[in-house]
């Protein structure tokens, strides 16, 4: 890969695959985006004594940057799939490029392609203006990034998927949390979707990360801003067969924020995790950042979202 350094991981998994893709960019001054790095490893050499492990590594120059592994809950499923953003306004459509590794490392035979691309009757735009997100007692705004990928999930036959996208796609000034629901029955194809904000009066939501648990619920974490709060950490919950209910927030932000670390830009983020609980199959766990105690200071919280069993018919 030559004298470059790496930036931004991502990871996701298969019944063989854990697969980890890397921004890569010049050590250079300016340095220079250079493509996305994709290693994807055996996974029982990997997990299994004596952890002596191989890997094959593929390397996307014309994505732009950000390739999503999923993370693939389904057994028995052996291909990986990946996601990007592509472009979010196009002849009035949003797009995401799909991409799928088949084969095995164990014997040398796998292979990287893209699929093909995922239209989102959504349009958006790429980043915001500069730091948009508003806060609690202060002018000052915060910057919450980009519409990259943010997490993909495969389980019960289908994608969800969700990142930060940017509204509207031409004068973008609010940011919103963009889920995406993808059919694995046949070619793949979106088959629904959805925003946590993007109107006027609505909170910024950004930062998603999601889980499905064994029953078919969904959770969703991210982010939350408004001029009537400080920065927050909340989550969003969908029944398995139902629509996802308003975001509820958790983490309660306790301060105004305003670290630049003399780059001009009040970041935030650039990450959030949520999983299902390995003890039951069903119950979440979602981590989230907010802006903790004494000004100027981001703080982790961890949430369980306890889900009821489904009924039995």
């Amino acid at each position: 890969m030559g004298d470059v350094w790496l930036d931004y991981p991502s990871v996701g998994f298969t019944e063989d695959k854990i697969t980890i893709c890397l921004n890569l960019f010049t050590r250079d001054t300016p340095s220079q985006f250079e493509g996305v790095a994709i290693f994807v490893v055996d996974k029982q050499a990997f997990l299994n004594a004596p952890h002596s492990f191989s890997f094959d590594q593929f390397v996307v120059t014309d994505q732009g940057g950000t390739i999503c592994p999923a993370i693939v809950a389904d057994p028995g499923v052996a291909d990986q799939f990946l996601v990007g953003t592509w472009n979010g306004n196009f002849n009035g459509k949003g797009f995401l490029a799909l991409y799928s590794i088949t084969g095995s490392v164990a014997a040398g035979t796998t292979s990287f392609q893209r699929v093909g691309f995922l239209e989102v009757d959504q349009t958006w735009a790429f980043r915001g203006t500069g730091d948009i997100a508003p806060q609690k007692d202060s002018a000052v705004k915060i910057n919450v990034g980009d519409a990259r990928m943010h997490w993909v999930v495969q389980r019960h036959g289908r994608l969800t998927l969700a990142h930060t996208v940017f509204l509207p796609h031409d004068a973008a000034d609010r940011a919103a949390v963009q889920w995406v629901d993808v059919s694995l029955d046949g070619t793949p194809a979106v088959e629904a979707h959805g925003l946590f904000g993007g109107n006027d009066g609505d909170h910024f939501y950004a930062y998603p990360s999601l889980a499905v648990n064994a029953q078919g619920d969904t959770l969703i974490g991210m982010a939350a801003f408004d001029d009537t709060i400080f920065a927050s950490g909340a989550y969003a919950f969908r029944p398995s067969g139902g629509s996802f209910e308003a975001p509820r927030i958790y983490a309660p932000g306790d301060s105004s924020y305003n670290l630049t670390f003399g780059s001009g830009r009040n970041r935030w983020g650039d990450y959030s995790a949520t999983h299902v609980d390995p003890a039951n199959g069903r119950n979440f766990w979602t981590l989230q950042e907010y802006a903790g105690p004494g000004q100027d200071v981001w703080s982790v919280r961890w949430g369980c979202v306890g889900v009821p069993a489904a009924a039995i018919n």
